[in-house]
């Protein structure tokens, strides 16, 4: 057998090092994938606060008002979900191919031209 030439703790600080390298400086205020597009594009129509992409204990995908007074919701469109993966050039994650979004009997789901379903929070 031939023996290793890395030891346990070179692996360690490799992996110590590069997570400190890949951290990104997110100061918490700025979001990400479709609710960051959502906060931007979406409008309450009572307050006119941003509408933010929340998940319910069912699993359904919804906007919600980010006003902690105002309690309006509406439901994530295809219509919103398309403009976002057309003007951020979305792709599945998976087989890097295109994807689109469109309204079943369960709501609202998206597919890749492979045939992978993907959330609305994994885009």
């Amino acid at each position: 057998m031939i023996e290793k030439k890395e030891t346990v703790s070179d692996n360690s600080s490799f992996v110590n090092n590069h997570k400190t390298n890949t951290k990104s400086k997110d100061d918490g205020k700025g979001t990400a994938g479709i609710d960051g597009f959502v906060r931007k594009t979406e409008r309450c129509p009572k307050c006119k606060s941003p509408m933010t992409v929340t998940r319910s204990m069912k699993g359904k995908v919804f906007l919600k008002c980010s006003s902690s007074k105002c309690k309006e919701i509406a439901w994530l469109t295809p219509e919103i979900t398309n403009w976002y993966i057309t003007r951020e050039r979305v792709t599945c994650p998976i087989h890097h191919c295109g994807i689109h979004a469109a309204l079943g009997k369960y709501g609202i789901y998206i597919k890749c031209d492979q045939g992978h379903f993907l959330k609305p929070d994994e885009i």
